[in-house]
């Protein structure tokens, strides 16, 4: 993990959005995989508010990060309302 930290602050630094939130969308995946939901979705929100991480299949998958941690985080509501928008992400993407 300390390696995509150090990333994250090169890629922020040289101004690389797309890899920076490339990183933090790995970030968040790693952080729900080692049960941390609350750095996980901080990860994830932060990726997403960046804008330019991809596709709109990366698009979904983080979005689907950031539900289920917010799902952990007891906030079912909100993390309903980010899978949802993971599903339309992946129904309307076209390789």
């Amino acid at each position: 993990m300390s390696e995509l930290l150090e990333a994250l602050s090169t890629f922020r630094d040289n101004r690389q959005r797309l890899w920076e939130g490339s990183t933090h969308a790995r970030l968040a995946e790693v952080y729900l995989a080692s049960n941390h939901p609350a750095e996980a979705a901080t990860h994830a929100e932060q990726a997403l508010a960046l804008g330019s991480i991809g596709n709109k299949w990366r698009r979904g998958s983080i979005l689907s990060v950031l539900g289920q941690a917010l799902e952990q985080l007891g906030q079912p509501d909100r993390a309903r309302a980010r899978r949802r928008k993971a599903e339309m992400s992946w129904v309307w993407w076209s390789p």
